[in-house]
């Protein structure tokens, strides 16, 4: 992923901050959660989040449950 795509991650954050009004824990979970998609896009070869599709993020949810995520925080 180049800087543009990971800028979006920023601006999801802000957004939900500032206008979801979420907590700043709940902001930083979420952060959390997409940079490990992130560094599973990565792995995987994808270079930006339009190239992820259903099956794509359903593998990477398996991949979260098989490392012992609880299944609350991979529908997050």
């Amino acid at each position: 992923m180049d800087a543009s795509e990971i800028d979006l991650i920023a601006q999801f954050v802000r957004h939900l901050k500032l206008e979801r009004r979420l907590s700043d824990h709940t902001a930083t979970n979420y952060q959390r959660d997409l940079k490990k998609l992130v560094i599973w896009c990565e792995k995987y070869g994808f270079t930006a989040w339009t190239e992820l599709r259903a099956s794509e993020l359903r593998r990477f949810a398996a991949t979260l449950f098989r490392n012992g995520q609880s299944p609350r925080s991979i529908a997050r």
